[in-house]
């Protein structure tokens, strides 16, 4: 399998978004996404940490059996842009498209969350806008995004924040 195969596995793109920024056990991971049945989230971690991109930071006994702690590889769970020059047309498409089926179901789980409709609608942010850039000034920005989003991707500690889903994709158009 792949890297990117790897990755870009519905429940295993969920794992990635429970552990980015702290090291969880199963346990606390079946807490953040209590939908996929605990046998199913321990295949998925064991595929995630024999493919590197978690690895077992911490082990610690728990009624005679040792609970491992989970973190991310650092840099492991990006898609490097060599990786994507070389795959073809057809599995940039399906890539893409199991990207986008993981953000309709966020947003179909949020949308069935005990939120009013107000609420709900103060909290979401979408938009799509057409920039004009050299192919330099592309790759700039991508790194000055990254650069700003990095620093909120660890839950600051004492702090009661919110957590947010935020997704990102640039096309050249034409």
């Amino acid at each position: 399998m792949s890297r990117i195969d790897l990755l870009l596995h519905p429940i295993r793109i969920r794992i990635i978004q429970a552990i980015a920024g702290k090291p969880l056990t199963p346990g606390h991971i079946a807490q953040e996404i209590p939908d996929i049945p605990l046998t199913t989230l321990y295949r998925h971690i064991n595929a995630l940490v024999d493919g590197g991109i978690l690895e077992v930071v911490e082990e610690r006994p728990v009624r005679g059996t040792l609970e491992k702690v989970y973190a991310l590889v650092e840099g492991a769970a990006r898609v490097r842009p060599e990786e994507i020059a070389e795959i073809g047309d057809e599995d940039q498409l399906r890539y893409f498209m199991i990207f986008l089926a993981s953000l309709l179901q966020d947003f179909s789980r949020y949308l069935d969350s005990h939120q009013t409709m107000d609420t709900r609608m103060r909290e979401v942010v979408y938009n799509k806008a057409a920039l004009y850039l050299t192919e330099e000034q592309y790759h700039a920005l991508a790194e000055q995004v990254r650069a700003l989003v990095m620093p909120y991707v660890t839950a600051p500690e004492g702090v009661d924040a919110k957590r947010y889903l935020v997704a990102l994709f640039g096309i050249p158009e034409g």
